[in-house]
């Protein structure tokens, strides 16, 4: 799905002929000529122009020339949606759960049925290593190309649900496969996903479907920005404002994201080199600063809860950090995860990039230490809160004793004030400061649910934002290797051995692209 810019509304016979068409139904050029006129293209059929046969002969010429037997691939996929759907759609994670809705009225053959077929497949093949599976993924992509493509022909099909869908699956199928894209490639794709939205119109805000779907696309487009340090195109800043109509204003997601956006703006100046150093250490001030409050402004049952051990290995420190569910701990995270990259761009600013005679115009020798060491106790503190909510999924509380049980060697301690706890987390400890308890705990590897991998997923990107810091301690990125380690080798996340490497090479990358690489979308979940 390409935009292809304003179309020509001018006639066939014209544009093959390469003559000036006055756009008339019975045009004079044809007229003259004595041709029949087949009248002015539709413009707004032809804003996308499907490229299916393009990408499938790219698709193919990768495809291995390995051929699964007919008699096992329908449980291939079975099993593959099975996977898939745990994953994303009935799973922790529900980044896709309003698939299920579509599943009974979805006719085989249709471009969402292939989209679905084309991830789950991919999915699979990405968990399990299998390039001969990988194949049939390819094969299912194309498919789904060529009737996504046939779909976007007609307004009416193009602005459907169904077919937004499976735009967004494909984009995940792409992240899965790391399928590479160039800047300029994914520009023009972004485009065009960008007038579909301007297609659907203000009607889409009002369907909870409909918004819901931009939200999701909303969030996947920062990520491409900053992957592709790209700035953030207009059209979507103008579908933003019309959406806002629909949306809590003081909803935290939504007051984050606008926050993300002004720092993929600030990341892309500074790139250009637009902002002199006091205009970007106050732009990145600014924004940390009202990070720092939205994450203080929170509603109660966002806040989390810290309980204290006593130096077991699989906790770093003395304590964790324990939320009402992994949707809340992941939006934490994001906040951190910016707040730390903000940080991070004045850190390096007054490092490498600033004018020194500037600087001293800016600040005292003393200001400029003390700014420059606040800044990396920030880094660190935001760090270890990071680090802090990983034993939460990864050992506790299912692993104490192989089974849950009532904590007493834990000691608990408040954090933010207690709140009633209404889900799985309801047998821990009312954690108080005047009513501390203790319990024996064994904490060791065991095996995973299908649905506690699904909640783990989403450590390993935060995991190397920390790691790859440089106010990252030795002992910290230890902790972080074994941890990813233990993600890989137990839980069963292969994604999590990438981004081990990139920390044990110490290869400078942008964050983003491994946000790609791994097909999170914890972002948007």
């Amino acid at each position: 799905m390409v935009y292809c810019g304003k179309p020509s509304r001018a006639c066939s016979n014209c544009r093959s002929r390469q003559a000036k068409c006055d756009r008339k139904q019975e045009c004079g050029q044809c007229r003259r000529a004595g041709l029949q006129c087949p009248g002015p293209r539709d413009s707004n059929e032809l804003v996308f122009r499907d490229q299916s046969q393009e990408v499938s002969r790219k698709v193919t010429t990768k495809s291995s020339r390995s051929i699964i037997p007919k008699s096992i691939i329908a449980t291939i996929l079975e099993q593959a949606k099975a996977l898939f759907f745990n994953r994303y759609v009935n799973g922790n994670a529900r980044t896709y759960d309003y698939i299920a809705s579509f599943i009974p009225k979805t006719d085989w053959g249709s471009c969402l049925s292939a989209a679905i077929d084309a991830t789950s497949l991919a999915y699979f093949s990405a968990q399990n290593s299998s390039p001969v599976v990988l194949r049939y993924a390819r094969e299912n992509y194309v498919l789904a190309l060529r009737l996504v493509g046939e779909a976007l022909q007609s307004r009416d099909q193009a602005t459907k649900d169904p077919t937004l869908v499976s735009v967004l699956l494909l984009d995940l199928f792409e992240k899965l496969t790391r399928t590479h894209r160039s800047s300029e490639s994914w520009t023009k794709h972004m485009k065009g996903a960008i007038e579909l939205f301007k297609l659907r119109g203000d009607a889409q805000f009002r369907s909870v479907l409909g918004l819901r779907l931009f939200l999701q696309f909303h969030s996947t487009l920062l990520i491409g920005c900053m992957q592709h340090n790209a700035r953030v195109p207009c059209h979507l800043i103008e579908l933003r404002r019309e959406a806002s109509q629909y949306i809590d204003p003081i909803d935290p997601k939504w007051n984050f994201s606008e926050i993300v956006l002004r720092f993929v703006e600030l990341r892309a100046e500074t790139r250009e080199g637009r902002l002199k150093s006091k205009e970007l250490l106050d732009t990145a001030r600014c924004l940390d600063a009202e990070l720092k409050v939205v994450a203080e402004t929170v509603p109660p049952e966002w806040k989390y809860d810290t309980v204290i051990v006593p130096s077991p290995v699989e906790v770093y420190g003395e304590y964790f950090h324990v939320y009402m569910d992994h949707h809340m701990t992941h939006t934490w995270n994001n906040i951190r995860i910016i707040r730390i990259l903000l940080n991070e761009l004045i850190r390096e600013h007054y490092l490498s990039q600033a004018d020194p005679a500037e600087l001293s115009s800016i600040f005292s020798a003393e200001s400029h230490d003390d700014d420059y060491a606040h800044v990396s106790d920030c880094i660190l503190t935001l760090s270890t809160e990071i680090v802090a909510s990983v034993p939460q999924y990864t050992q506790l509380p299912r692993h104490v004793n192989g089974h849950v049980s009532e904590p007493s060697s834990i000691e608990c301690s408040t954090h933010y004030p207690s709140i009633p706890r209404k889900n799985s987390l309801s047998h821990l400890p009312q954690i108080s400061s005047s009513n501390s308890r203790r319990a024996e705990v064994k904490l060791g590897p065991q095996d995973f649910t299908l649905f506690e991998t699904s909640r783990c997923y989403s450590l390993v990107f935060p995991l190397y934002v920390v790691g790859s810091s440089e106010v990252c301690s030795d002992s910290m990125q230890e902790w972080i290797l074994t941890t990813l380690a233990f993600l890989q080798n137990i839980v069963g996340i292969k994604e999590a051995a990438v981004a081990a490497s990139y920390l044990k090479g110490r290869e400078i990358i942008n964050p983003w692209s491994l946000y790609a690489m791994t097909g999170s979308y914890s972002f948007s979940a």
